[in-house]
């Protein structure tokens, strides 16, 4: 076991939006590279595991006893829900999230067009120009009616496979630390490269980017 030197993640919130946004695009990273690159992901975004080393602007990740393996079946259904997305296709979102196990069929059938219009809401938010600001929270609000009713209609239920839990359990929480520091990260932008890559193939570069 090594000592790290390293502030709470918690120090950042009254850091400059710049160091805010840089904090939040090197996490954002580490997640495209543990599931698209590594094939290895530690699974616990909980923000004591996220350390700051103000001098270097580096960030240190934790409990590495959370990691998990990331299969390839995962991360191509990730892959081509990603894709549709950035693609604007709504039809092709809801697709890719059955054939990927996140979406229930059984969601789909009883609740189409509620399921419609929150992947519409995604799709809008998704392809705006620019950064994405995560301290913009307007459109969970959203989403979140839809979300209740689809919820609470046991007939949709749906466990997506443990792979996808995982995951989905990382994404949320990154989401959740990127809101908590207000950041602004062209999401977008980094997404793209990884879109035709397979893990046998070099990894792009994220600029300004450090470990």
């Amino acid at each position: 076991m090594d000592f790290i030197e390293g502030r709470p993640i918690e120090s950042l919130e009254t850091a400059s939006q710049a160091q805010r946004d840089a904090a939040a695009r090197t996490i954002i990273d580490l997640v495209l590279r543990e599931m698209f690159q590594f094939g290895l992901m530690q699974i616990d975004p909980n923000f004591a595991n996220y350390r700051y080393q103000e001098d270097s602007g580096r960030i240190v990740l934790l409990d590495f006893g959370a990691a998990r393996e990331v299969g390839s079946r995962t991360a191509e259904g990730y892959r081509r829900l990603l894709r549709a997305g950035l693609d604007g296709d709504l039809a092709e979102v809801r697709d890719a999230a059955i054939a990927a196990g996140f979406l229930g069929v059984g969601a789909v059938a009883r609740h189409r067009s509620r399921i419609d219009a929150m992947i519409g809401v995604i799709l809008r938010e998704m392809n705006r120009d620019g950064p994405f600001d995560f301290g913009d929270r307007q459109f969970v609000e959203l989403l979140r009616d839809d979300g209740m009713a689809i919820a609470q209609d046991r007939d949709a239920w749906h466990v997506p496979p443990a792979d996808v839990l995982y995951v989905q359990r990382k994404i949320s929480g990154t989401a959740l630390l990127a809101a908590w520091l207000k950041a602004r990260v062209n999401v977008r932008e980094m997404i793209m490269p990884w879109l035709e890559m397979g893990r046998d193939v070099a990894s792009p570069e994220a600029a300004g980017t450090v470990w």
